[in-house]
């Protein structure tokens, strides 16, 4: 779960910089929650040039502070932790998104509607008082036959800190993370043994995500067939965008790996004592390549769609 902060929220809205620090005490204090909730505050490069008051920019506000620590606590979140969504981008500069008719591309809330409508999920937090204090932000994106992409958008450190007590918490362990992911991918038919190739691994909460994030796309896939047991629009969106080309997160094995790996990419089937071939895969590398292997494509629309094996590669050479 991602939580952006929304420079467009600064806009010259104040109107002494003394009224912006107790706006910007607020947001530290959210920044705050959301680690102690074992999330992030991510923020953008521009939000230190945006204008907290006619000709002043943010980053001289906090140079004008008086208060030396706050001014250091600002200077270590922003250099030290580097929080930027930037290293992290998703969406292309040749997207084109739209608030309120107005192009938001390369902006936060751009971002944050990609996020939402590639799954993820994402959260704006916005400065008080703005343009921004209400929720959701409608985004446009208009290679999405420009839907409006709801981005939930806090404001108010009491509804942010209800919802965070009230949200499922990051996995903290293989363990953790099997169940949740049990839980929320119900379109999908799980093993039973698939610790028995994680847990030997230090557990990795990048790692973790990751997983969450490719069975989210597989999750929905399966549930794109229609009643002709043949792939709907959105179906085809998945295939396109994430089983081909060639950065692909799905792949199939080579020929010559289905050969050499043949019996390690034979798995057993949930529930059942037979076997079934599984090569395909979803592609993880966070510093260790791991990989999700399932059945497909599969054989009939309404067979169940098996994660037989997560863990690391299995097709070392």
């Amino acid at each position: 779960m991602d939580f952006l902060l929304n420079e467009l929220s600064l806009h010259s809205q104040y109107h002494s910089e003394r009224d912006f620090f107790e706006s910007l005490k607020v947001i530290m204090v959210c920044e705050k929650a959301i680690k102690e909730a074992g999330y992030h505050l991510y923020c953008s490069r521009e939000l230190i040039s945006r204008e907290i008051m006619k000709n002043v920019e943010f980053r001289q506000a906090i140079k004008n502070t008086g208060d030396r620590n706050f001014l250091q606590f600002i200077v270590n979140w922003l250099s030290k932790n580097r929080p930027f969504w930037e290293e992290k981008r998703q969406h292309s500069e040749d997207d084109y998104f739209e608030y309120k008719t107005e192009v938001v591309t390369n902006q936060t809330l751009a971002e944050a509607a990609w996020r939402i409508a590639n799954k993820h999920e994402c959260h704006t937090v916005s400065f008080e008082p703005s343009d921004f204090n209400c929720s959701p932000l409608e985004v446009v994106w208009h290679q999405s036959d420009g839907k409006a992409i709801l981005v939930p958008n806090f404001w108010q450190l009491l509804i942010l800190t209800k919802f965070l007590k009230e949200s499922v918490k990051p996995a903290k362990s293989w363990n953790d993370l099997i169940n949740q992911c049990i839980k929320r991918y119900t379109n999908l038919t799980f093993a039973d043994n698939l610790l028995d190739n994680l847990e030997p691994e230090p557990f990795s909460r990048t790692i973790a995500e990751r997983i969450q994030l490719l069975l989210s796309y597989v999750n929905e896939l399966n549930g794109c067939f229609d009643e002709n047991g043949q792939l709907n629009k959105r179906g085809k969106e998945i295939i396109k965008n994430y089983f081909q080309g060639n950065k692909a997160l799905f792949t199939d094995e080579s020929d010559t790996n289905k050969r050499h790996f043949k019996e390690a990419l034979t798995f057993r089937k949930p529930h059942t004592n037979e076997k079934i071939f599984c090569p395909y895969h979803g592609k993880i590398k966070a510093g260790r390549q791991y990989r999700i292997h399932f059945n497909w494509p599969k054989e009939k629309p309404t067979e169940p769609l098996y994660i037989v094996y997560i863990g690391p590669k299995i097709t070392k050479h």
